[in-house]
């Protein structure tokens, strides 16, 4: 297993996934840095921001390009064509992903603490770093999510209702029923730590906010289940087309 997850992640250090690892977070840090760098909540922004749109952006593209590298290259021929077992292998590129989007949100984690020096924040640095891990943690579905559906329809899609995505996590965020929307649980889960509201207005300072914990455990549970719903479905699928 650990064999069949560096393997994906060597071929994923020579295609476009690596550069979007770092382009994501610094065109995120570029344009708060341009737009919010008079403001004292500049870094909450940009975590706001990232909770809302970009995590979200991220997984659909390191999805989505793990896709395509596939189906471009050899259409998973190679993969078919080895005795590995289809269940375990694409249980690894899923791990493999999420490792990638690890990387990511730790290219983030940097960046927040270099511009920590002239970016402002109401909240402590400890804060915003607890924050990016919690936003990790609750968005890790997403990865078996939009690979599934890059696999069963296209990358465009999954970019497509990635932006929708985003639209009904906002949308959604404020409501009573949040923590039972995925696509919500990264936003809700930051805000209470980065004492900043969805829609960017910063929390009364008075205001007590507790943390949704039960966001998290349902992200948990989601991600344990989306690996073995698209594992189980790229099985059915690829035997199916052989």
């Amino acid at each position: 297993m650990i064999r069949l997850i560096d393997m994906e992640i060597v071929k994923s250090r020579r295609s476009s996934i690596i550069w979007t690892l770092i382009f994501v977070p610094v065109l995120s840090v570029i344009l708060v840095a341009f737009l919010f760098s008079n403001n004292t909540f500049a870094l909450q922004s940009l975590l706001n921001q990232w909770s809302i749109l970009w995590i979200v952006l991220l997984s659909s593209l390191l999805s989505g390009l793990s896709h395509h590298r596939e189906n471009v290259s050899t259409q998973y021929k190679m993969i078919l064509s080895s005795s590995n077992n289809l269940f375990k292998y694409e249980f690894c590129r899923i791990i493999s992903l999420d490792i990638m989007f690890l990387i990511g949100n730790l290219i983030l984690l940097i960046l927040v603490f270099l511009t920590s020096t002239f970016l402002q924040s109401t909240v402590s640095l400890s804060h915003l770093v607890l924050a990016i891990i919690v936003m990790y943690i609750s968005s890790m579905w997403m990865i078996p999510f939009f690979l599934m559906i890059s696999r069963l329809l296209n990358m465009f899609f999954s970019i497509l209702i990635a932006f929708f995505g985003m639209i009904i996590g906002v949308i959604c965020a404020g409501s009573s029923y949040a923590s039972f929307i995925p696509f919500s649980w990264s936003s809700i889960t930051v805000s209470s730590i980065t004492k900043m509201n969805v829609n960017g207005v910063p929390m009364d300072t008075n205001k007590i906010t507790l943390f949704p914990i039960e966001s998290i455990l349902f992200s948990l549970l989601f991600f344990i289940l989306m690996i073995i719903i698209e594992s189980y479905l790229f099985t059915k699928q690829e035997v199916s087309n052989v």
